[in-house]
């Protein structure tokens, strides 16, 4: 039989032998199981038994191959009592079982139990050359996400013995289950009162990808901005969309199909290290690899833990994360957009017109310090956002998001047609003056600077150009270092 083992994102297949000689009653797993694979036994006699089927006697050796990597979790319940099944003959004819993946954890009553990291497990087999699948009922509508395979949803022993044996028909391809619906926000930039500063901030954030730090006092709309982001990113590709999907399978957050919209993960100030990273026994992906291909929105940014704060800035720069464990390294995709909030000063009022601020110099400084320089220097682009006086009519136009969404898709795919896409390039003429004398007097770094660029032919795209001008490079320099 064949089953699967996660190594982070990536996957292994899973050979299981089954020896059956007579002998004392008895029952081994060997290749490196987790306790919950030791206990699949007890699980798969009740559940053969509740079949009405006769448990084999003798001793039982169960080698999962190959035997240097750990297997963990309950998907090898299946898998382990069918193969005891064709071992012992209960189950007769049976040709090609090994090219079939089997996935599954078993109930005392025979019933079977849906299980996490279905896709990632799937895809990578059907990488490997297998087309059959024996899944969960509950996971069948993650298996069909993918084109070209035979799966069968399976909700007791007894229906998987029916298809590993030919006499059940896989399951239908449904555009339902095949699809991705068509995302459906709630949230618009339309019901956003004034802050137009801010907005275009977001539409060139939301153009080029580009990590915003959105600094303010507090109610003047930080975090309503950044929860309506998602409304104006760009149309992802069915890959981001699967490498997306498959992550939170890992996670068991998997809700059938394909994710309809790009992730927006939004972790609250206390998450440790390993929930931001990833980590734990078993190694699972954490907040940063959950907000892959979308967006990572840290409200109150300067509340987070230091440790947690920094352990960001790989991720920033390799788009993945590595966990190092003492049985080897664990990698998980992790290519996100960094979106924070935070107050200017701890009393929340500093720089405000009109306001107040209590706090002492120092206090501001050591505020403002918890967000280390190497950490702002890998923020693209910094905004500071002024209140909206809520008793003045505002006769403005409001932007919808339909609209701003139109204008950034455009412009994506003028960034994606031209040059720039790949390399920054080097500026032309009297913007490429000003971007010499703009580093020379903010100090500012060659990663900084190759960010400046970056920003500001977004900003030039958004203008239907493909180079930048002086005005899109001074536009791109405003929101670098608010803080002076």
């Amino acid at each position: 039989m064949l089953g699967s083992a996660a190594t982070g994102f990536d996957t292994v297949s899973v050979e299981i032998e089954i020896s059956i000689i007579r002998g004392i009653p008895r029952h081994t797993v060997v290749g490196l199981p987790n306790a919950a694979v030791r206990e699949s036994l007890d699980r798969i006699r009740a559940a053969i038994l509740a079949e009405g089927l006769d448990f084999p006697r003798g001793a039982i050796t169960i080698n999962l191959a190959p035997a240097d990597v750990r297997k963990e979790g309950t998907s090898f319940d299946l898998p382990i009592a069918l193969g005891i099944l064709v071992a012992s003959g209960t189950i007769l004819g049976i040709e090609n079982f090994e090219k079939t993946l089997i996935m599954g954890e078993l109930a005392l009553d025979g019933s079977v139990r849906p299980v996490r990291g279905i896709l990632a497990a799937l895809n990578g087999a059907m990488n490997r050359g297998c087309t059959t699948f024996i899944v969960p009922e509950g996971n069948v509508a993650e298996a069909m996400v993918l084109d070209g395979i035979r799966a069968f949803g399976v909700a007791s022993l007894g229906e998987a013995i029916r298809a590993l044996s030919g006499r059940s028909e896989p399951q239908k391809e449904s555009p339902l289950l095949n699809g991705r619906q068509e995302a459906q926000y709630t949230m618009d930039f339309g019901d956003v009162v004034g802050q137009k500063g801010a907005i275009r901030a977001m539409e060139v954030a939301a153009t080029g990808g580009h990590n915003l730090l959105l600094i303010g006092p507090p109610g003047c709309g930080k975090t309503m901005l950044s929860r309506r982001l998602p409304s104006i990113l760009p149309d992802w590709t069915s890959q981001e969309a699967l490498d997306a999907t498959c992550i939170h399978s890992l996670r068991g957050l998997g809700q059938g199909g394909l994710l309809g919209s790009r992730p927006f993960r939004a972790p609250h100030h206390s998450v440790s290290m390993a929930g931001m990273i990833g980590g734990g026994n078993p190694v699972l992906p954490g907040e940063v690899s959950l907000a892959h291909e979308g967006v990572l929105f840290l409200d109150e940014l300067a509340e987070f833990s230091r440790s947690v704060l920094e352990s960001l800035r790989e991720p920033l720069e390799e788009g993945s994360v590595i966990i190092s464990r003492a049985q080897g390294p664990v990698r998980y995709p992790a290519r996100f957009q960094l979106i924070g909030a935070m107050n200017p000063c701890p009393c929340g009022f500093s720089g405000v017109v009109g306001a107040s601020c209590t706090c002492h110099p120092r206090q501001r400084m050591q505020y403002r310090g918890k967000v280390s320089g190497p950490l702002m220097d890998r923020i693209d682009m910094q905004v500071f956002m002024v209140p909206v006086d809520p008793t003045r009519e505002r006769k403005d136009a409001r932007m919808h998001s339909v609209d701003i969404k139109e204008r950034v898709q455009k412009a994506r795919e003028l960034l994606g047609a031209s040059p720039i896409s790949t390399s920054t390039g080097a500026l032309q003429g009297d913007t490429a003056v000003l971007l010499n004398r703009a580093v020379g007097r903010l100090g500012l770094s060659m990663r900084a600077m190759e960010r400046i660029k970056k920003v500001s032919k977004t900003i030039a795209a958004l203008d239907g150009a493909t180079l930048a001008s002086p005005l899109h490079l001074s536009e791109a320099l405003r929101y670098r270092r608010v803080w002076h």
